[in-house]
């Protein structure tokens, strides 16, 4: 297996851009100006042909109707929440599609498989009643409420086969037993997973489950942010990686910065 040109950047929070040795652009759950983590602007997103969204939860989505109109991009979120999505986002229908676990779409651009994911755990912070005060917190508009509820409850796992069989894994959740299971099944060479809120030793159990050649993180800049106690969360989660799968390396990269992935075998020239 060989990759040219797959590069990856990482935004902030769970945003990732993405672009294919093809040519065209992935923009993953699109959320940037807002986000108190951000260092760049929307505007500084090259490439958005398609856009994956996991969930609905606003840090995953209040970027989508800028951006979606600016590059008239295909959109792919879950059928329980898309149609809410829309109407919040005012997404025209020709530029939605709404998936389900199982589904498997082709395009000239790479094979997409859905499956079901399962966000990780938010305590009471994730329950219905507490939605009208969390809206408010975050200094909400009322009416991503029910958006925002829905994100709680549908979570989508894409995985995508490019052209020259790269298999980009984009994982979120946490590190349960039940998602350290389901990992396993997927093979991916390069992976987008989240850094959940679980011990390290979970967190490292699930990349090695996951395993492949990288794996990028999101939704560290939350421990980031906590200075030294938050890193060394990171620390550990990459050595003990390293420790049970050796072959897999946790890429923490710079906000902003491009990062090639190259993985090949080529015979040397004698």
């Amino acid at each position: 297996m060989k990759t040219n040109g797959l590069r990856i950047r990482w935004f902030n929070d769970a945003c990732y851009e993405i672009h294919l040795p093809g040519g065209k652009g992935i923009l993953v759950d699109p959320y940037i100006d807002e986000s108190r983590y951000s260092t760049l602007s929307y505007s500084d997103v090259e490439k958005a042909d398609y856009i994956l969204i996991s969930h609905t939860h606003f840090d995953h989505v209040l970027g989508l109707s800028r951006v979606s109109e600016r590059f008239d991009s295909k959109i792919f979120a879950g059928e329980v929440s898309g149609i809410e999505l829309a109407s919040c986002c005012d997404i025209p229908g020709y530029r939605l599609f709404l998936t389900a676990p199982g589904d498997v779409i082709e395009n000239e651009d790479f094979r997409l498989t859905c499956y079901r994911g399962k966000h990780t755990k938010l305590g009471d912070f994730d329950r219905p009643s507490r939605w009208p005060e969390n809206i408010r917190k975050e200094g909400l508009v009322p009416e991503t409420q029910r958006l925002n509820m829905l994100g709680s409850y549908e979570y989508m796992i894409y995985l995508l086969e490019l052209p020259d069989h790269t298999r980009l894994l984009i994982w979120g959740g946490g590190a349960t037993e039940e998602a350290i299971r389901q990992a396993a099944l997927f093979r991916p060479h390069v992976t987008i997973a989240q850094l959940p809120r679980e011990s390290t030793d979970d967190i490292a159990r699930l990349y090695a489950a996951i395993g492949g050649q990288f794996i990028f993180p999101h939704h560290h800049d939350f421990f980031t942010e906590q200075g030294e106690e938050g890193m060394k969360v990171i620390r550990e989660t990459v050595e003990k990686t390293a420790a049970l799968a050796p072959q897999t390396a946790v890429v923490c990269p710079q906000k902003g910065k491009w990062y090639t992935v190259q993985t090949s075998v080529q015979l040397e020239d004698e």
